[in-house]
């Protein structure tokens, strides 16, 4: 089941009166998780789940004071396996730390774990305080209430849960500043669309501390902006016959495209389409809906490259002005108090428009 980003739950189980999934001993690491009664002192928020989604409906479990996950001990796919709460490991090892949410019945889940297939269970199908959590087969009619969990709402961050697909055709940003006459226009790019926009976790972007990242913005909003960028003018009055050459950088613009691998796991091709690494694989579907963008599946060897543009005007007596635009497209990520981590811009030269005045 897809879940939208932007708020906590308790996790509470449905057969224990009201115990929900809590760290032992309110640890701050590494540590088993159980079943407990829900506290109404400091020790409430480590008792509070981000739910925090990817592709393929799965999703992570972060606990929103310690930033640590909803984990399989040893990352083992054997019944009977502990549950702890655990640092986010690298996706490049196999871990155990995606979750599948499926409806059981009357608004509960079962929690199971994407590695194993197994599902999160009280051990020994226990109802008491301090019961440790396993994962394990779904149990028999008597004992498979034990294995449904309700996901019942903390808290949410509006800035997160308001934020809405943008409904746009990527290509619709209006049109070039057309010639009126022989003036070259008068701004070298036109307004910029919003094309498109997503929340994405913590855990994907690049920006201080894990701790700190839990703490002031678990979630982070990428923004795309499309527009046009004049790329040529040359005004020609006819008199003489003239090739006329620019150099222009197309692909990644601004930035480096190792800035940007680093900071969102985003490699950036020469094509400006987008490849992807490390945790942003796991939500290259939701990036390339949200933000309309083409997905490249190869190894990526240059961000950018230098095009040439040439144009020939004859002897002919007829003054001419033409003009050249390339698409362009800004990329932004943001924290959810607004201020930004980093931004970027691609020049497509596939996507061009070629506009003319004749006298």
């Amino acid at each position: 089941m897809a879940f939208t980003p932007g708020r906590t739950y308790r996790i509470r189980n449905k057969v224990s009166n009201g115990l929900v999934v809590t760290p032992k001993n309110w640890a701050s690491g590494e540590t088993q998780l159980q079943i407990y009664p829900l506290q109404s002192d400091g020790n409430r928020i480590r008792q509070v789940w981000h739910v925090m989604p990817l592709d393929n409906d799965d999703v992570m479990i972060v606990n929103k004071k310690t930033g640590l996950c909803v984990n399989v001990h040893q990352n083992s796919t054997a019944p009977s396996m502990g549950v702890q709460q655990y640092d986010i490991q690298s996706p490049a090892v196999a871990s155990s730390q995606k979750w599948m949410l499926r409806p059981a019945t009357s608004g509960y889940y079962t929690v199971v774990n994407k590695k194993s297939g197994l599902e999160l269970t009280p051990q020994s199908w226990g109802t008491s305080p301090s019961t440790n959590l396993q994962q394990y087969t779904p149990g028999e009619p008597g004992k498979r209430e034990h294995q449904y969990w309700a996901l019942e709402v903390e808290d949410e961050y509006p800035q997160i849960t308001g934020l809405r697909p943008i409904d746009r055709d990527p290509n619709d940003i209006g049109d070039v500043i057309r010639l009126a006459g022989f003036t070259e226009p008068p701004r070298d790019t036109t307004p910029e669309v919003l094309i498109g926009q997503l929340a994405v976790p913590f855990f994907t972007i690049g920006d201080s501390s894990p701790q700190w990242q839990v703490d002031n913005s678990p979630y982070y909003i990428l923004k795309r902006y499309g527009y046009w960028q004049k790329v040529f003018f040359y005004e020609h009055p006819g008199t003489s016959k003239v090739t006329k050459t620019k150099k222009v950088t197309v692909g990644l613009t601004t930035s480096t495209g190792k800035t940007v691998e680093e900071t969102t796991g985003i490699s950036v091709t020469a094509e400006a389409s987008f490849a992807y690494k490390g945790f942003s694989a796991s939500l290259s579907t939701t990036y390339s809906r949200e933000l309309k963008v083409t997905t490249y599946t190869g190894e990526v060897h240059e961000h950018s490259t230098e095009e040439t543009i040439e144009r020939e005007y004859q002897a002919d007596g007829v003054r001419v002005a033409e003009c050249l635009w390339y698409r362009g497209d800004r990329y932004t990520v943001e924290r959810m108090d607004g201020t930004k981590v980093l931004e970027w811009n691609t020049l497509n030269p596939a996507v061009e428009v070629l506009d003319g005045y004749r006298g």
